[in-house]
């Protein structure tokens, strides 16, 4: 029963989350009139159990990346429904924050495993009687604990503008296809890694090659981006959640290679992503990982803080900073 508010089923494949709408102005609601200012949400699910890529792995812990396709999801639904954004025009969510504050909470148990999402959203850049974009603050709570806060940025383009976008973006790509960055390797491996080396357990959710470790201490890998997968949609440019994925995958591999981590007990404590521009899944994807000093958090757990760049022929695609940590 929905006692507090609006509510709606959301259901994607096997699962199902309800959320519910806590309007701080309900005469605007009962008019119907879209939303001015910050509306807050409740979305309450489970966490998977059958996802082809985040129940893949060692077990030890959930996927943060859960969390991303949450809002991602919840966006264009959202943006629509109680803010007046054209079902026309396409959601991308081009910044995402995510800080892990319990992180036992994270941790694969029989039991339980019950996700609360508390959201506040917020239009940006009002043009036309609907916002261009709509900025989202969340925290969650794992069976009623609190585990992890957060922020996303999902702007909304019209057809035309997502139309030259792509165009432009094309054509930035193609203009460097000749190009060398000086910086890079010229040739790198196509050779999957382990896939344990990366958390996974199958080798078709292995997005990362072998790498070259260069001095700094970094290492440069490509970035194996499938024809199809089930955990990515498909779209016109490479998918969001297949980047993050990547960024994922990457720094466990270089906490691993470079400060000596074991995959198999380590995850993202936090993580920031900002993309800078689309990705060509036809053209060669890079990612460019910088380790720093291996730490300690409160608890004595190992932690290395790593910056990672997504590159196509020297052309930035999307910036990340995570924090890998390993809890035996």
């Amino acid at each position: 029963m929905v006692l507090e508010g609006h509510g709606d089923v959301l259901e994607r494949g096997t699962a199902i989350r309800h959320l519910v709408h806590q309007s701080p102005d309900w005469d605007r609601y009962l008019l119907d009139t879209p939303s001015t200012g910050e509306e807050r949400f409740t979305l309450a699910g489970r966490m998977p159990d059958h996802h082809p890529l985040f129940n893949d792995g060692p077990g030890t812990f959930h996927d943060l990346q859960v969390v991303a396709e949450l809002v991602s999801e919840l966006g264009e639904f959202v943006g629509q429904r109680y803010f007046g954004i054209a079902t026309a025009r396409t959601g991308l969510c081009y910044r995402f924050d995510l800080a892990v504050t319990d992180l036992d909470r994270w941790r694969v148990s029989a039991a339980g495993n019950r996700l609360t999402t508390r959201l506040r959203v917020l239009p940006v850049h009002e043009f036309g009687g609907a916002p261009r974009s709509l900025a989202f603050h969340y925290e969650l709570e794992m069976d009623d604990a609190p585990c992890c806060t957060g922020s996303a940025d999902i702007v909304f383009l019209t057809p035309v503008l997502s139309r030259s976008y792509s165009r432009l973006s094309r054509g930035r790509a193609l203009a460097l296809l000749q190009q060398q960055d000086a910086e890079d390797p010229p040739r790198l491996s196509t050779e999957p890694v382990a896939p344990e080396l990366v958390g996974r357990g199958k080798p078709a959710n292995v997005l990362l090659a072998e790498p070259t470790v260069l001095a700094g201490p970094r290492l440069v890998a490509q970035v194996l981006v499938p024809e199809a997968h089930p955990a990515f949609p498909e779209q016109q440019h490479t998918p969001g959640l297949l980047l993050l994925e990547a960024v994922r995958q990457a720094a466990l591999l270089a906490a691993g290679r470079l400060r000596g981590l074991n995959p198999g007990y380590s995850t993202l404590a936090g993580v920031r992503m900002h993309h800078r521009g689309y990705a060509e899944p036809d053209l060669p994807l890079r990612c460019a990982v910088q380790a720093g000093a291996l730490e300690r958090d409160t608890t004595g757990r190992p932690v290395v803080p790593l910056t990672l760049t997504l590159t196509q022929h020297g052309r930035t695609v999307a910036q990340a900073g995570a924090t890998v940590v390993q809890d035996l």
